[in-house]
């Protein structure tokens, strides 16, 4: 990972000593524990997008449900371009306009 900072010499001053004093670089522990967390997060991630989708399909046959709007329902628009780009099932927003 990389940045910059464009600012005053003031300011580039102050961002050095935060920087010599808060050690930027990520530990090799602290890293192995950051991908360990980030590999973890999938498995939740999959069974809420799937969850979503059992709760859209509900409401979509339900006699009060306006309109539902879900990626991943057959009735969108987009639903096969969905399909092409998204690995998980349609994420977690689902737009309804209740009767």
């Amino acid at each position: 990972m990389g940045g910059a900072t464009l600012a005053s010499n003031e300011i580039i001053a102050g961002v050095r000593v935060f920087a010599h004093h808060s050690d930027p670089a990520v530990s090799p522990f602290n890293s192995w524990i950051l991908s360990k967390s980030l590999e973890m997060v999938s498995i939740p991630m999959e069974l809420y997008c799937q969850s979503v989708l059992e709760i859209a399909n509900h409401l979509n046959t339900h006699s009060e449900a306006l309109s539902l709007r879900y990626l991943h329902l057959a009735s969108h628009l987009h639903y096969q371009l969905a399909l092409k780009q998204m690995r998980l099932v349609g994420g977690g927003i689902v737009s309804l306009n209740w009767h």
